[in-house]
């Protein structure tokens, strides 16, 4: 009796690698514990998580001071480095997380795109960045 084989031995091989590249994929890019320079991150937010694309901005030209601004280029941390998430936590000249992020995003995305993110009174829309 001929045992038939769900994948051809000959294939194996090729079997073989497409598995590999898959799980490498599929786990690099759903991995939990993204490098501190990930070219892309979720900004946690209770209006809702923002994807954020630091390689486009960086495609695009925005000098790292822009968002880094008070830390050398050699040192630049994450906003929530500096900026406490709630009014309170940490000194009042200081913004909070959300203020920072939107007094530094808002202004260049409704500079650069207003139609892709303002509502059609000018103002900034909510949902085009904040998912739900």
């Amino acid at each position: 009796m001929a045992v038939t084989r769900l994948v051809p031995r000959h294939a194996w091989p090729l079997f073989a690698v497409a598995l590999a590249g898959l799980l490498t994929g599929l786990f690099g890019y759903l991995r939990a514990d993204p490098s501190p320079a990930a070219d892309r991150f979720y900004l946690r937010s209770a209006g809702g998580a923002v994807l954020f694309r630091h390689v486009e901005h960086q495609r695009r030209g925005v000098a790292c001071a822009r968002c880094h601004h008070e830390a050398p280029a050699a040192a630049a941390r994450n906003c929530r480095g500096c900026h406490p998430a709630e009014a309170g936590e940490g000194s009042q000249e200081i913004r909070t997380l959300a203020d920072a992020y939107h007094s530094c995003c808002n202004g260049c995305h409704l500079a650069e795109a207003p139609a892709r993110f303002a509502d059609a009174a000018g103002e900034p829309s909510c949902h085009a960045c904040h998912l739900k």
